[in-house]
């Protein structure tokens, strides 16, 4: 899931963002992952079983599997938006104005 995570962003937000938002999420997940340990930890000396922190982990994987669903697509308009932004990161300015002059009769 790792490696497909950057290119999972840049299909929602746009390649633009994608240095932005990955690196936030990355710095913001490695806090909770430090303490995963120590929770995990404190589980066992409490019941001298690992068992509840797995039962934790997997219930917390499950939660955020569900949250995914919550994710919307991409509306006709937006992907358009997203297309022309890939476009413009790779191409002359010639070719965008033909893709844009394109677009805006997609839209008509």
């Amino acid at each position: 899931m790792t490696a497909l995570f950057p290119a999972l962003i840049g299909d929602f937000f746009g390649r633009l963002a994608v240095g932005a938002i990955v690196g936030f999420v990355f710095a913001l997940a490695g806090s909770p992952a430090a303490f995963g340990p120590l929770i995990a930890g404190y589980l066992y000396d409490a019941t001298h079983s690992y068992r509840e922190a797995f039962e934790l982990s997997a219930a917390l994987n499950l939660i955020a599997f569900a949250m995914v669903f919550w994710l919307k697509s991409r509306s006709e308009s937006d992907r358009l938006v997203l297309t022309i932004e890939r476009t413009m990161c790779c191409a002359t300015e010639l070719e965008v104005a033909h893709f844009l002059e394109a677009g805006s009769q997609l839209l008509l």
